[in-house]
């Protein structure tokens, strides 16, 4: 699966978790903070993150303006 996601000032995608999957997302534009099994990390555009097979993770828009990114998901 290949999405396209805008979160506006202050959203966020909860924390959740990954089972028989993997997904990276590609930062487009904005700000943020990915807390991936609990290592924090700021994201901005052209920054890539991987989140592996059973791990949790949440992205949250720090930003004034949207955070936009791609989200791929790949089935193991």
């Amino acid at each position: 699966m290949i999405s396209k996601i805008t979160l506006p000032k202050g959203a966020s995608i909860g924390y959740h978790d990954h089972t028989e999957d993997f997904e990276v997302y590609y930062i487009l534009s904005g700000v943020g903070v990915v807390d991936d099994n609990g290592n924090i990390t700021k994201v901005s555009k052209g920054d890539v993150i991987y989140t592996c097979d059973g791990a949790t993770h949440s992205i949250e828009n720090t930003g004034e303006n949207d955070l936009e990114f791609i989200a791929i998901v790949i089935n193991e």
